[in-house]
């Protein structure tokens, strides 16, 4: 089953996919994962590595929440607006909303970061003490420093593929530590990391896993949107395992 989601940051609208399985739910309700998108990303994601996801989890017994953050995708807000900060407040507010879902079982509500939205599940597991914590080719800061033309901070936005970046966005950056984030979470987290990804660092999803004392899968062949259809499969297979606590 999937229903449209709205909910609201700030008074901007953020809206998204509830994906439910089909059928009475558990007593207890059914587990949920919040899925969070990665930079000039939306909720379907390359490829739709998302919706693709959520339509393997639902009819296996896991619920998903994916929506845009504030300035991408069809949310409100700009996307020179955005920081990880900003995407810290939409989590949690994506998550309050996912608990508050009929038939969900709000104390086993994970989340799943892709690129820089799993920077942003880091930032985020403290204050929301998900039930685990999956992270997809995981951003660190000096991965997206590089947008930095010339090593300096712009004026006003930089235009990345006809996109404004703002430059309180980028020096936001070197103040995040997501690395001890995670660490003092203290959370259940698997790291998964494209064998081939030239996007994202494999020494930035090595940091995350060691950080959280946490395996690191690393997927053959594929690079940061996993685009292959046998590794995604796999891909999609090991998170539910692990979110399910299988």
């Amino acid at each position: 089953m999937e229903t449209f989601a709205s909910f609201r940051v700030n008074g901007q609208r953020l809206v998204g996919i509830v994906h439910l399985p089909d059928g009475p739910a558990p007593s207890t309700g059914w587990p949920l994962v919040v899925m969070l998108h990665g930079f000039m990303g939306q909720r379907s994601e390359d490829g739709r590595l998302f919706t693709l996801a959520s339509r393997f989890f639902a009819p296996r017994g896991l619920g998903s929440l994916r929506f845009d953050f504030r300035g991408c995708g069809d949310s409100d807000g700009e996307h020179e607006e955005v920081m990880m900060s900003r995407q810290v407040e939409d989590a949690v507010a994506a998550c309050a909303y996912a608990r508050a879902q009929p038939g969900v079982d709000a104390e086993r509500v994970s989340l799943l970061g892709y690129s820089t939205g799993g920077l942003v599940a880091a930032l985020s597991a403290r204050q929301l003490r998900p039930h685990r914590l999956a992270l997809w080719a995981p951003a660190l800061p000096n991965d997206l420093l590089k947008l930095l033309p010339f090593g300096t901070l712009p004026s006003t936005i930089v235009d990345v593929a006809g996109q404004g970046v703002g430059r309180p966005f980028l020096a936001e950056l070197p103040r995040l530590d997501p690395l001890e984030a995670v660490r003092v979470a203290g959370r259940d987290v698997h790291v998964f990391q494209g064998e081939k990804d030239e996007r994202v660092a494999r020494s930035s999803a090595e940091a995350y896993a060691m950080a959280a004392a946490a395996p690191l899968s690393l997927v053959p062949k594929v690079g940061h949107a996993f685009e292959k259809i046998p590794a995604r499969d796999a891909l999609y297979e090991g998170t539910l395992r692990f979110l399910q606590g299988r």
